[in-house]
């Protein structure tokens, strides 16, 4: 049985209490569906009490009035194709939501530059795309806009964000001091069975370079810098450098088009192994240097190029020659 309370006190305090009272009753569970029409919700009421009857499940259509804001965009030179038709409607997954769907699909297509820095971001034109509602866009765009790939202009908009060249050389000075370091805990002789993975990896990443397979060029190039540090015992560092990689992601899926970057990759992973199989380990050590500024060199021949997609102004870029082969 329900209860009335009859009080002389402020109306703000009152609805204060009406509302704890019913929060205390009920325990709301929400179940959410993701329809082509919108987003269509079930509303179940369970009471804490066995002697409350349940009550029915009510079902409605939740409409979105909000304006919709168009853009161009800020200061690049280069087209940008509609960021929306970028991307993939989504398909039902069961081990993964639905914001985490749409998190995974859009963090995707700005490393892999299928979106350029400063695309307009529109929340309706992704939702229509992918056919969600906009409550799993909004999530993923607060993901993102933590992981610096994505910022919010109120009353603006959304926008790719541009690379940050200042953290891109951070990354690559800490990708060389962890993995030039890990090489001097390799076993010395390389055992066997570890240079025929590394110069199966090489191979396939080969492949992958003649083939122009883009996700399979970036697979073979992480394992095989994850393998040299499983190989140095510190398997447990990789997620370390695996998340300052991707800082300089964007960089090295441009430098694949700009300087064929997968193929010379591909070729100074064969001289490192090349060296290892020697018991030349100083001289692997060193290749791996070079391999790891190589990145570097590549950021500051794009940021000249195209300055609108990085966020240090060029005059504080320091050109690093690319090593020919």
């Amino acid at each position: 049985m329900f209860f009335s309370i009859k009080v002389n006190c402020d109306p703000l305090l009152y609805t204060t209490i009406l509302v704890c009272k019913h929060i205390t009753i009920y325990f709301m569970v929400y179940h959410v569906r993701v329809g082509h029409a919108g987003v269509r919700t079930s509303l179940t009421i369970n009471r804490p009490c066995r002697r409350h009857q349940a009550q029915p499940t009510r079902d409605w259509v939740q409409a979105d009035s909000s304006p919709k804001v168009t853009m161009t965009l800020m200061d690049t030179k280069l087209a940008v194709m509609d960021a929306a038709s970028a991307i993939e409607p989504i398909r039902p997954a069961a081990r993964s939501s639905t914001s985490d769907i749409v998190y995974e699909r859009l963090r995707e297509v700005i490393l892999n530059v299928t979106i350029l820095p400063n695309a307009v971001l529109s929340e309706n034109d992704l939702a229509n795309t992918l056919q969600v509602s906009r409550t799993p866009i909004r999530a993923a765009i607060h993901r993102l806009s933590g992981e610096g790939l994505i910022y919010v202009v109120p009353q603006v908009g959304t926008f790719v964000a541009p690379m940050d060249l200042a953290r891109i050389r951070e990354a690559l000075f800490m990708r060389e001091a962890v993995e030039c370091a890990a090489m001097d805990r390799l076993p010395n002789p390389i055992p066997v069975d570890a240079i025929d993975a590394l110069n199966k990896i090489v191979a396939t990443h080969k492949q992958a370079a003649d083939d122009r397979d883009l996700k399979q060029t970036l697979n073979s190039d992480e394992d095989f810098h994850r393998l040299l540090l499983e190989l140095a015992g510190v398997k447990g560092v990789w997620r370390y450098v695996h998340d300052v990689r991707e800082t300089h992601r964007r960089v090295r899926v441009l430098a694949q088009s700009e300087f064929d970057a997968a193929l010379r990759s591909a070729h100074q992973h064969a001289e490192i192994v090349a060296a290892l199989a020697a018991s030349n380990r100083p001289k692997a050590k060193g290749l791996l240097g070079d391999h790891i500024r190589m990145n570097l060199a590549y950021t500051e021949e794009i940021a000249q190029k195209h300055p609108a997609f990085f966020t240090t102004p060029m005059n504080s870029a320091q050109p690093v020659a690319i090593r020919k082969f």
